[in-house]
């Protein structure tokens, strides 16, 4: 199901647990941060160097585009891989 629905996966440090744990987009803007954020994130991340309020992802289903929006409070701290290459931010 996974294969042609955009998505997000989980990056580990042990190599056979990447890519185990996927998330589907929904159309619009989908939260992602940890369950302690003030409003609950769609997607639920948790560890080291993620914060309440990780990042927001816009979806498009008519485009199937995607764009990542960091964190707005600190987003060099709060780092983001897409395709597991960082994401600078200037």
């Amino acid at each position: 199901m996974l294969k042609n629905t955009p998505h997000i996966s989980n990056i580990n440090q042990d190599p056979l647990m990447t890519g185990r744990i996927k998330k589907a987009l929904k159309d619009g803007v989908n939260t992602i941060g940890r369950e302690t954020a003030d409003s609950t994130p769609d997607i639920l991340i948790d560890g080291l160097g993620i914060s309440d309020n990780h990042c927001t992802i816009h979806y498009d289903s008519n485009s199937r585009t995607a764009e990542v929006h960091p964190n707005k409070v600190d987003p060099k701290k709060f780092k983001i891989l897409v395709n597991g290459k960082l994401i600078e931010v200037a």
